[in-house]
């Protein structure tokens, strides 16, 4: 059990290698509700982005800071609960933003389905995190029993604050889900590098740890790796993989890893190769002509909607 747990996030060879994109997100003292213009899919009414939401308080070396999220909503009318996506942004664990790079995109597909998107915040490097209990024992055992002289000590801490404010995250959105019109019990987990790091290893590891949260329906794993692979156990949720088989980040063995595993504990799983490519692959590009923001939105609604899945093994289009 000790193994297992220490190894939960401890990532030594993808959190090594991650590299901050972005700046940190912008705090608001209150709750912020913004109209921006409309797009396909949404209400009648439009669009509505709900900002600067606290989810929870972070425990860091200078104090608690307040968490953020923004809850994306495809129209201001809710007659019942909609599906929703859980988004975490990339960084290293050293940067990035809920705002930030094309969150806009991300959310404006998830309007066209009819369904909500929320962008977390979460505690970087540069916050000083300080870890719950339990996790603070997993990682100074795990820095009492390190060797590898370039694992970055202070991005392992960080990547374990972000698991667990994506925990906490989940849990907020779970207990005020009427009052953003939140369907729980329909939900995607997404995250892209650093989040999709946070994301796999919540939604296949929280287990391990005794963590309560919401189940997803299916995760989008760009570019990430789970920490342990044997806690993905048997018919645990979907999910869809891209990986460019050059990542210098985080290696493409990890998505091989993660397909093996799911092959062995029966977990159905799309998994998208970009050939001769590295760390991140644009949404606009295409597997078979359609492009990979459809496919993912593909993926997501056949799972927390219905439809048949799409599962297949394919080659990023050149």
């Amino acid at each position: 059990m000790i193994r297992r747990a220490i190894f939960l996030l401890l990532l030594s060879s993808g959190i090594v290698a991650l590299s901050a994109c972005g700046g940190g997100s912008s705090s608001a003292p209150t709750p912020i509700v913004t109209t921006p213009p409309p797009t396909s899919g949404g209400g009648s009414d439009g669009p509505v982005i709900v900002t600067d939401l606290v989810y929870g308080k972070g425990a860091t070396e200078s104090g608690d800071i307040d968490l953020r999220l923004d809850i994306h909503q495809p129209s201001n009318n809710c007659d019942a609960n909609r599906p929703t996506i859980f988004f975490v942004h990339g960084g290293g664990f050293t940067g990035g933003s809920r705002s930030g790079g094309n969150h806009l995109v991300r959310a404006e597909a998830a309007h066209a389905k009819g369904f909500n998107y929320v962008s977390i915040s979460y505690r970087l490097v540069r916050d000083n995190p300080v870890l719950q209990p339990e996790i603070q024992a997993l990682y100074d055992e795990f820095v009492a029993n390190n060797t590898d002289p370039n694992v970055d000590l202070d991005q392992v801490e960080a990547a374990l604050a972000a698991f667990e404010d994506a925990v906490v995250a989940l849990n907020w959105l779970q207990d005020n889900q009427s009052d953003y019109c939140l369907d729980m019990s329909r939900l995607a987990y997404w995250g892209s590098s650093a989040g999709a790091i946070t994301v796999l290893n919540v939604a296949y590891a929280s287990n391990d740890l005794g963590l309560s949260r919401p189940d997803p329906d299916v995760v989008i794993n760009y570019w990430g790796s789970l920490g342990l692979i044997d806690t993905m156990e048997f018919m645990e949720a979907p999910f869809m993989t891209i990986h460019g088989d050059q990542d210098l980040t985080v290696p493409y063995q990890s998505a091989l890893d993660l397909a093996a595993r799911a092959e062995a504990v029966s977990i159905p799983y799309t998994f998208y190769t970009d050939v001769g490519g590295g760390h991140g692959v644009g949404v606009d590009r295409t597997v078979n002509g359609t492009t990979i923001m459809d496919l993912t939105l593909n993926f997501i609604e056949a799972h927390i909607v219905g439809g048949t899945a799409r599962y297949e093994t394919a080659n990023v289009d050149p």
